[in-house]
């Protein structure tokens, strides 16, 4: 008859679930497998500065947090400022930062004087369809003094299949840029998504929009209107 005994071995775990096995050969000789799925919730500190004027909110420097869980970040510039992207172990332009905790994380924000004086104003263009699914809509736009922007575009209503006009909302990082995406009533799993680009010296916009809904996607261009 075997008798088993108390036994014990070592293993390194990440942040997250770990999957361990472990083979044993009996004193009978005969062999088993064995597995075991292990939750390891791993602690560890986020390094954030930030660079120029401006907050993050909320702001988490040196905040203990839990590894493969997902943190978000906004950033505000201080007037006059404008965003000019996130720097550090991730790199992006988007305002808003979704962010998975890793090991000893360093991020940094970084501001600059805005360089949207003389680019603020109304701009009016149309969004042209690359393909057969939805004409040329319109598209207008107010560009303040530090980037942030509101607009209105025409999508198909869900409701009715004829265009509508939809607002939104945003601001332009320091380069111009703009990536992001919003959701309408009713579709709330079919967002549209934007990106688009300032001219800041040309006045101009233009970036392409999709609506995955009637996957649809249009060509933007858009010129200076007025202040």
């Amino acid at each position: 008859m075997a008798i088993s005994s108390p036994w014990s071995f070592q293993t390194s775990l990440v942040g997250g679930y770990n999957t361990v096995g472990v083979d044993a050969i009996g004193g009978d000789g005969l062999a088993g497998q064995g597995y075991s799925r292990i939750y390891y919730k791993q602690r560890t500190p986020l390094t954030l500065t930030i660079n120029g004027r401006g907050k993050v909110i909320p702001n988490l420097d040196g905040r203990i947090l839990e590894t493969t869980v997902i943190y978000q970040m906004l950033v505000k510039p201080n007037p006059g400022y404008a965003f000019a992207g996130w720097t550090g172990d991730l790199t992006t332009n988007r305002s808003t930062l979704n962010f998975a905790m890793a090991s000893n994380l360093v991020l940094q924000a970084n501001f600059v004087p805005t360089p949207f004086t003389s680019a603020a104003g109304t701009y009016q263009g149309v969004i042209a369809s690359t393909g057969a699914t939805q004409d040329s809509v319109n598209f207008k736009a107010k560009i303040s003094r530090d980037g942030t922007f509101t607009a209105k575009i025409q999508l198909r209503n869900a409701t009715y299949g004829v265009n509508a006009n939809y607002a939104l909302s945003g601001a332009f990082s320091a380069d111009g840029s703009y990536s992001g995406s919003f959701y309408r009533k009713k579709l709330s799993g079919y967002p549209v998504n934007l990106q688009l680009q300032l001219d800041i010296n040309g006045r101009t916009i233009s970036g392409t929009i999709a609506d995955t809904f009637v996957n649809w996607t249009g060509e933007l261009t858009a010129t200076y209107l007025k202040p």
